[in-house]
């Protein structure tokens, strides 16, 4: 129960008393602290980053929710590690997913970006332009951002610290 009023306040915090940017309708900012935990049972909290457990392996997934308000989104940022880059024993993938909001079916997921795309092994604020603009349908369809962390080796780091989905002015 600690843990859920933590990760309750942490998310409410994260939009109370926020910047303007960070509530802008043309934005969303979610710290990945106030996302739900859906898979796997090794994920540890460090501050304001979320990773797999020293000594782990396999996928924690995090689901976090769409604000209703963003309309539209062509940029994703994020701050994350992948110790092994374009290597295969760790990763961070974001998803962008879909329910119906009549039939409860889930929509193709929309792969929005993958850590093994880039080379990079340090912490990284990466900001990545997508090919198209993603156009939310609120009135049908509920939305999420899936979050998969990833790790086949003890010795891989994979945390991810926030999510950011926006419109390019």
């Amino acid at each position: 129960m600690k843990k859920f009023f933590l990760i309750a306040t942490t998310f409410a915090s994260a939009f109370i008393g926020a910047a303007p940017e960070a509530v802008a309708a043309d934005k969303q900012q979610t710290a990945v602290t106030a996302c739900a935990v859906t898979a796997g049972g090794t994920i540890i909290y460090t501050g304001s980053n979320v990773g797999i457990k020293a000594g782990s392996t396999g996928t924690v997934t995090l689901m976090c929710p769409v604000d209703v308000n963003l309309a539209s989104f062509d940029t994703i940022e994020l701050s994350y590690r992948d110790s092994d880059g374009t290597g295969n024993t760790g990763s961070v993938e974001v998803i962008v997913n879909a329910v119906d909001k009549t039939s409860a079916v889930f929509s193709t997921p929309y792969v929005i970006f993958e850590s093994n795309w880039y080379a990079t092994t340090a912490w990284n604020n990466k900001v990545q332009a997508l090919a198209s603009t993603f156009t939310f349908d609120h009135d049908d369809y509920f939305y999420y951002v899936q979050i998969n962390l990833t790790r086949s080796a003890t010795t891989t780091f994979v945390p991810v610290g926030h999510v950011k989905l926006f419109t390019t002015p």
